[in-house]
């Protein structure tokens, strides 16, 4: 079952002059509630901070944002909770000029089950064909413009994979289709710099801290062709090992050890 709550009151029901629907002119963030409780919450409230404040989008009462959304989660035990922030109703045509207070969206959806599946067995990671475009400008955010990833996820739907690695124009390594990745090669550590493209996750920040020694890069994909290990990330599936790229079998070990220090 699914609940939302929009400005503070249970509905379901948003209007059809909504700059988010409009424009996908907002953001939103994707956090899991255990026993009561979210996880990183201070991080994800930052991201939509920073994220508004990209977009120019004025974000105020931001104490009761939180309230609200640690007495929600006070209801679950294990579930995911959506926060969307919208520039809010109005505006004429592109300018925001007119446009009334951002409007707040939060939802509660079940926990999908089989992120346990991944973290424990690992998962087969296809390459998409889709590219995704370079704007510098969105880069990081994750923002309500998901209509490449929706490209990307038809392509998933329709082969043998659990998720597809994605690159940009160029054919540099970004993120997968719901996951930012790193990868192991010759003792080394690294992730995309996503300073052109993709969505810089929460999960991928922990690791960043975490792991200091970690390569930011722009890279081809072809780089993968002689990784050790890949594990993908977010902070819903927490780490996940890559068992099979394209069709080549991957140790599992890295994953394995950053799975225990992220559950200590």
């Amino acid at each position: 079952m699914i609940e939302c709550w929009i400005n503070g009151s249970e509905s379901t029901t948003l209007s059809v002059f909504d700059r988010g629907l409009s424009y996908g002119d907002g953001l939103f963030t994707t956090a899991l509630i255990v026993a009561g409780k979210i996880q990183y919450l201070e991080q994800h409230i930052e991201r939509l901070i920073t994220g508004c404040q990209q977009l120019g989008i004025v974000l105020n009462d931001v104490e009761k944002l939180i309230q609200q959304i640690e007495q929600i989660a006070l209801r679950y035990e294990l579930n995911v909770l959506k926060v969307v922030i919208t520039a809010g109703v109005g505006g004429r045509g592109y300018s925001r000029n007119g446009a009334g207070k951002p409007t707040v969206v939060i939802s509660v959806f079940p926990y999908p089950e089989h992120y346990q599946e991944w973290q424990n067995k690992g998962v087969v990671l296809a390459k998409a064909e889709t590219k995704l475009g370079i704007q510098p400008l969105l880069a990081g955010i994750k923002h309500l413009n998901r209509l490449e990833q929706v490209l990307v996820r038809k392509e998933l739907d329709n082969i043998e994979a659990d998720d597809v690695l994605v690159c940009d124009i160029n054919n540099k390594i970004i993120e997968t289709s719901c996951a930012n990745v790193f990868w192991l090669s010759k003792g080394i550590i690294y992730t995309p710099k996503l300073d052109q493209a993709g969505v810089a996750g929460i999960m991928r920040d922990k690791l960043l801290k975490l792991l200091p020694e970690v390569n930011l890069v722009t890279m081809d994909a072809k780089v993968l062709e002689e990784a050790e290990e890949i594990w993908l990330c977010n902070s819903l599936m927490g780490i996940v090992p890559v068992k099979n790229f394209v069709g080549r079998p991957l140790n599992m070990e890295q994953a394995k050890a950053l799975q225990r220090l992220i559950n200590q």
